[in-house]
């Protein structure tokens, strides 16, 4: 093996990760190698304490709660987006059915011809300006619900 020590520094750290915090130390050999031990070298003053933490893993029973609360969370989303589909799927069969509407009173506003609308009291005759109010309010409505 070319380095040696550093295998020696890796291992040494695997067994470190268990703890919470750790004192390595750093220090340049005589050779001008850069060392890592735990233990402070004897004959160098030079040394560098280096403190590191490293992070406790999970435990599988913390890990299986985390999976399950995301599976809940997107299981969640699921179900409110498939919400949302339908719901969209029904605006547009209404949109459908209104712009049918709309169009065949269209279609009666510009046929022309006497027209009129049922009250309490009978039929009311529309005049020529109730006329033209009609047919701009059928095209406005086939604008509306026929554009989407």
């Amino acid at each position: 093996m070319k380095h040696p020590t550093l295998l020696v520094i890796f291992l040494s750290l695997l067994t470190l990760a268990n703890t919470h915090a750790a004192q390595v130390y750093k220090w340049i050999d005589e050779r001008g190698q850069t060392q890592f031990s735990q233990f402070p070298p004897e004959k160098v003053n030079q040394a560098e304490e280096i403190s590191i933490t490293t992070t406790q893993s999970a435990s599988s029973s913390d890990s299986s709660a985390r999976l399950e609360s995301l599976r809940q969370q997107l299981s969640g989303k699921s179900v409110e987006r498939d919400k949302m589909k339908k719901e969209a799927l029904e605006q547009k069969a209404i949109n459908k059915q209104n712009c049918k509407m709309a169009k065949n009173q269209l279609r009666e506003a510009e046929r022309g011809g006497r027209r009129y609308t049922l009250t309490d009291t009978g039929r009311h005759y529309l005049d020529d300006k109730e006329l033209a109010k009609s047919l701009a309010k059928a095209k406005k409505e086939v604008t509306t619900y026929c554009s989407k």
